[in-house]
């Protein structure tokens, strides 16, 4: 090998040009940006789906505690995004248990795009819980206000983010939840 000066490497050993350092970068921001795509993406479906086990566990917590203490614990569902637990006291009265928020920005919403449940309970009326009141009898099953069972669905998003929207479902005959997940086209079992 010639060397060209005193103490310089020689030209084939100094490293990348130009050209060769500025493709490597534009190789690495494109990466970088299909990766921020996917990750934005990514994190609105897990707030719809942190949302929908918010819920899913409120109301499991609700059936628990009717059929243990052997109350009617009532579930009030309060736009945009509160979830009140209250237990019915006998001859009257009432005691609030728990007052919950969804978190993540989430609401009790539903897109008109998109088409019922699986489960077939309607997607709007009596049929959908949110800004009603419902309540977990003694022996585990759902009811209405006026204390007829009924089943339903409830459903959470975070506005302006479809794919973040969920689906909960209730059986009002045996107090079943169910959450469902849609992707864009359908609803699927979580």
């Amino acid at each position: 090998m010639a060397w060209t000066t005193l103490g310089k490497r020689p030209r084939s050993a100094a490293g990348f040009s130009l050209p060769e350092f500025m493709i490597t970068v534009a190789m690495f921001m494109t990466v970088a940006g299909i990766t921020g795509v996917s990750f934005s993406t990514s994190m609105r479906a897990m707030k719809g789906t942190a949302a929908m086990q918010q819920v899913v566990s409120q109301i499991r917590l609700a059936r628990n505690m009717a059929i243990s203490q052997q109350h009617s614990i009532e579930l009030q569902f309060i736009p945009p995004n509160e979830i009140r637990t209250i237990r019915w006291e006998f001859p009257n009265g009432e005691t609030t248990l728990n007052q919950y928020f969804l978190e993540g920005n989430a609401q009790f919403c539903f897109s008109t795009t998109v088409p019922d449940t699986p489960d077939g309970f309607g997607l709007l009326g009596t049929n959908s819980f949110a800004g009603q009141t419902a309540r977990f009898l003694p022996n585990g099953r759902f009811a209405d206000a006026v204390g007829a069972v009924t089943s339903g669905n409830l459903f959470v998003a975070v506005p302006g983010q479809p794919q973040s929207q969920r689906a909960v479902t209730i059986f009002g005959g045996t107090g079943r939840v169910s959450g469902y997940n849609w992707n864009g086209t359908e609803w699927l079992a979580n």
